[in-house]
């Protein structure tokens, strides 16, 4: 008898499609998972109060932190380079100040500083050099003022001492019984470019002689003849200076950056994630004080290739085109410099006055010569009296300066 032979069930058949199928699925799903995966293996963070921007790629991001400032209240005044901070108002520069009123037995102040360098204040009481304080290094610096007529408003002004690159002073806080706005409203605007001798470095020996403490325990910015010139003609002024630096070269140095490379950043040190706020402040006079320290032999042991007056010159020139592209109404004073003496001054006389000659068909320009000034202070620097000196044979110089108008 012939036995017919059974094939495999349809079952069978049915059970293999369906894992295949299920495998296919699987494979499916990896990939899309994959690629919506993102690259990084961090756990996704929340970013409150930040800011994304689109790169050039649209498939990145990148999220920037916005800064939050401290808000002050509205009746402090200030003036010079100073910006916001978490912790109140950074003075930057040197003689930038807060100004308001205040009435009471004692005026309180909290300051701090940003670097581990100690600083210096003055507290002007009624307009009246009144309180110098040394602040401590780094950590609030908590100040008891006694301002003697508990009736009446008194006129407060709290000026830094120091420069810019000594570090800044955050100014958190005041208290009194009593606190107003300033009534001070200046009109005119002046700024002061310059070196140490602008920022009055060397010119305060009361307290710590020559040669003693750190190189700046003799700084007075308030003392400078700038701030005193500042003060005499009722302006809002602002000091850019940096003690050693030149046009074209610093002070024992050739190529560390120099003024107009550090003029653009806010701090003066050159970092340009802090710039200057051209439309903040558009000075009716700029005055310059440059060329000590490029004229300079610096210590006499390390070599130096002797003055360039072409390179200078031409420097000096690019710097004040610059400076009039920011604020083209600026009359512009040119300063030599009381410290260079001979032949040095005949050259440096020589030079301002081809760099006058090169605008003064389109603007006002002018060179102020100082007399016969022998310094008297730290490292053969003006000191206190003969910046005195200065800002007195200054004023009518600038005074003159500023009634011939704005530009031709």
């Amino acid at each position: 008898m012939a036995i017919k032979r059974r094939d495999k069930p349809d079952t069978m058949k049915k059970l293999y499609l369906v894992k295949f199928v299920l495998l296919i699925f699987l494979i499916h799903s990896c990939k899309l998972n994959t690629e919506n995966k993102t690259t990084s293996d961090e756990p996704e963070t929340e970013t409150i109060d930040s800011v994304g921007i689109a790169s050039e790629s649209d498939d990145e991001i990148i999220t920037i932190e916005e800064e939050h400032f401290k808000e002050m209240p509205s009746y402090f005044q200030y003036m010079g380079r100073t910006a916001p901070d978490k912790d109140g108002r950074l003075l930057i520069g040197s003689a930038s100040s807060v100004r308001f009123r205040a009435k009471g037995d004692t005026l309180k102040l909290r300051l701090n500083t940003v670097l581990e360098e100690h600083a210096y204040i003055a507290v002007t009481l009624d307009d009246t050099f009144s309180y110098k304080y040394q602040l401590k290094k780094k950590g609030d610096s908590d100040i008891a003022v006694p301002l003697g007529n508990v009736d009446d408003f008194h006129e407060i002004t709290v000026y830094k001492l120091t420069e810019a690159v000594t570090g800044g002073v955050i100014f958190e806080d005041a208290q009194a019984e009593e606190l107003v706005a300033s009534e001070f409203n200046p009109n005119l605007k002046i700024e002061f470019i310059g070196n140490s001798i602008t920022c009055g470095m060397g010119a305060d020996a009361r307290e710590i002689p020559c040669g003693q403490g750190e190189w700046y325990d003799q700084h007075n910015a308030y003392l400078s003849y700038a701030s005193r010139v500042g003060r005499k003609l009722k302006a809002d002024y602002r000091i850019s200076a940096v003690s050693g630096r030149g046009i074209y070269r610093n002070w024992n140095d050739e190529t560390e950056p120099v003024v107009p490379e550090l003029y653009g950043s806010l701090n003066l040190d050159g970092d340009m994630d802090h710039p200057l706020d051209y439309n903040n402040f558009q000075p009716d006079l700029i005055s310059i004080c440059l060329g000590t320290n490029d004229m300079s032999e610096g210590d006499g042991t390390k070599e130096r290739a002797p003055f360039d007056p072409e390179e200078f010159t031409q420097k000096y020139i690019e710097f004040v085109t610059f400076l009039l592209s920011k604020y083209p109404e600026a009359r512009i004073a040119l300063l030599a410099s009381p410290m260079v003496k001979g032949e040095g001054a005949v050259l440096l006389s020589e030079c301002l006055g081809k760099v006058k000659r090169e605008f003064e068909d389109d603007h006002y320009i002018e060179i102020f010569e100082f007399s016969d000034i022998e310094p008297h202070g730290c490292g053969y620097h003006p000191d206190l009296n003969d910046q005195d000196e200065m800002a007195d044979e200054l004023m009518p110089f600038y005074i003159g300066l500023l009634d011939k108008g704005l530009a031709m």
